[in-house]
């Protein structure tokens, strides 16, 4: 993320060092941002899935565990392919 200047697009990196639950994690972001408009950027269908359980966008990439057809079955906001696209996804998102 610092390689490609989009540290700033994100409040918080959660790993599995914080814990292992996504779902969690997610919710404690939203009580921590007081439900203010987030999104999940994600590449597998699962974490699609776990954010759609906690009211969450997520915004899927290709370049990862699954593939685009697999990331499409779980509607996510968009379906990006790189991290170009990515960087210009979260602009117009947040421009809206």
């Amino acid at each position: 993320m610092e390689k490609y200047n989009l540290r700033h697009y994100f409040g918080n990196i959660l790993g599995v060092d914080v814990e292992k639950s996504k779902v969690i994690k997610l919710q404690s972001v939203q009580k921590l941002h007081h439900n203010r408009e987030m999104y999940f950027i994600t590449d597998t269908l699962g974490d699609i899935r776990e954010a759609e359980k906690v009211g969450i966008e997520a915004i899927a990439v290709t370049w990862g565990y699954h593939d685009k057809a697999m990331l499409e079955q779980g509607n996510p906001r968009a379906v990006v392919n790189s991290i170009e696209e990515l960087a210009e996804t979260v602009t117009a998102i947040i421009s809206q």
